[in-house]
């Protein structure tokens, strides 16, 4: 199931300078957009990599090899999968799994500001 942010969310996302990227109808297009972003980010922050914590809202195993690619740089990354159907690999990469987004937001009682604040130290 695709992530749908609500109008709250949207407004936090905003707030927080987070980009999110609706695909609309194209297939792959996230992905693209968000693989793409990612490449530029670690180029960029790569020298100072200890200040973040890289959180990616998906499940899709499409983004296994971005996961990777930020470990293997040395970003600290975190996953939110959009549901807990997500495949078990890319829950693995993740060097913290979040679980799913709508059991982060109701059972543990976190605003999405708490959840995606990622400047670290």
């Amino acid at each position: 199931s695709a992530f749908k942010p609500s109008r709250q969310d949207m407004e936090q996302f905003l707030d927080l300078g987070i980009t999110h990227i609706d695909p609309g109808s194209k297939t792959d297009a996230v992905d693209l957009k968000m693989q793409n972003d990612i490449q530029h980010f670690m180029e960029v922050h790569e020298s100072v990599k200890s200040k973040f914590l890289v959180v990616i809202i998906s499940g899709d195993r499409d983004f296994a090899p971005c996961l990777r690619r930020l470990d293997q740089k040395g970003f600290t990354t975190a996953l939110v999968v959009n549901s807990n159907d997500a495949r078990p690999v890319i829950r693995r990469i993740a060097n913290v799994d979040c679980g799913d987004w709508e059991s982060l937001k109701s059972e543990c009682a976190l605003n999405i500001t708490s959840v995606l604040c990622t400047r670290q130290g």
